[in-house]
C-alpha cells in the first residue's frame, strides 16, 4: 500500500478524541441564569422587607421602637405594652403570638437595626403622593407638603330646618338607616337626600384669619376674610404685646401637656393592677 505524502492533510474523524473520562472530570456545566417570564412580576424590595419587618400582632410596620422575644419575633411598642396589659388584667404571663415564649419588661429586648431599616423604607406621601424615607415623611406631610390642609382652614355646615316631631324624625332616621344599609351591602345603592331638605340646607363654609397665630379669634365666611385680614390690627402689634401672647400660650401648651403626660402615667404597664376582692366569710 501506498504511504501518504507528508504533505497531505490527513482525514479527521466527527468523534472527538477526548476520553469520556476527561469530560466527567471537569464538573457539571455551569447553570444558566434565570429568567423571569413575560407575566411574572418581580416584587420590590421594600415591599418583601416590610412583609419581613412587621409587627408579629398587628402585621404593620412600626412607627418608633421595635421590640423582640427571646426567639426573634418582632412586635411594635404598641403591641407589646398591651400584650403586657392584658397579661397583668387577666393575672397571667405574657406570652409571644407567634411562639408562645414568655416576655416581660427584662426578658424582651429592643431591634435597633429593624428600628434603622424600617425608619429608611419609602413611604408615598398621603398627600402629593411623591415617595419619601419613614423617618422624613411626617415632617414633609405637616410642613412641607404643598398639598397639605391649611391648619387655621376650615369647613362647617350649617342646617337650617323647621322643628320637627318625635314621629317624622323616628322615620326620618329609620330611613337614613335603611338607605345606609342598601349602599354598604348591594354598593350600587346610593344614599340621596330629599329634595324638600335639599332646599332647606344652606352651607357656609367657614374659615379663620390668617394670622391667627398671632391671637386673632376672628371667624367668619371665606369671603369676607380677605377684607378682615386687611383690616387686621394683631399684625401691627409691638413686640412686647407678641412676646406676653407667646409666654400665654406657652403657659396654656404647658399644661395640656403636663394633663396628657398624668394620663399616660396613670395609664402606664407598671402602675396597673390586678387585685382580688377578699369575700367576708
Amino acid at each position: 500500500m501506498a504511504e501518504a505524502p507528508d504533505s497531505e492533510p490527513v482525514a479527521s474523524s466527527s468523534k472527538s478524541s477526548v476520553p469520556a473520562e476527561a469530560q466527567e472530570d471537569e464538573g457539571p456545566a455551569p447553570k444558566k441564569r434565570k429568567t423571569v417570564a413575560e407575566g411574572e412580576e418581580i416584587e420590590k424590595l421594600e415591599h418583601r422587607l416590610g412583609g419581613i419587618l412587621c409587627c408579629a400582632v398587628c402585621l404593620d410596620l412600626p412607627q418608633a421602637a421595635v421590640y423582640q422575644c427571646s426567639n426573634g419575633h418582632l412586635m411594635c411598642a404598641p403591641c407589646f405594652m398591651h400584650l403586657l396589659a392584658d397579661a397583668r388584667l387577666r393575672d397571667e404571663s405574657a406570652t409571644c403570638p407567634n411562639c408562645r415564649v414568655e416576655i416581660s419588661k427584662t426578658s424582651a429586648s429592643r431591634n435597633l437595626a429593624v428600628e434603622k431599616t424600617v425608619s429608611e423604607l419609602p413611604s408615598e406621601c398621603r398627600h402629593c403622593a411623591r415617595v419619601y424615607p419613614r423617618h422624613s415623611l411626617q415632617h414633609h406631610e405637616e410642613n412641607v407638603c404643598d398639598d397639605r390642609a391649611h391648619p387655621y382652614r376650615f369647613s362647617q355646615t350649617v342646617v337650617e330646618r323647621a322643628p320637627l316631631g318625635a314621629v317624622s324624625g323616628l322615620v326620618r332616621i329609620v330611613a337614613r338607616l335603611y338607605w345606609l344599609l342598601l349602599s354598604a351591602l348591594g354598593g350600587s345603592y346610593r344614599c340621596e337626600r330629599p329634595a324638600a331638605a335639599a332646599k332647606r340646607r344652606r352651607v357656609r363654609r367657614l374659615t379663620g384669619c390668617r394670622y391667627a397665630c398671632l391671637g386673632c379669634g376672628w371667624r367668619g365666611a371665606a369671603r369676607a376674610a380677605a377684607a378682615h385680614e386687611e383690616a387686621c390690627a394683631h399684625p401691627r402689634q409691638s413686640a412686647a404685646d407678641l412676646v406676653e401672647l407667646l409666654a400665654q400660650r406657652e403657659r396654656l401648651n404647658g399644661e395640656r401637656l403636663q394633663l396628657h403626660t398624668q394620663l399616660l402615667d396613670l395609664l402606664s404597664v407598671e402602675k396597673i393592677t390586678f387585685t382580688v376582692p377578699s369575700r367576708s366569710k
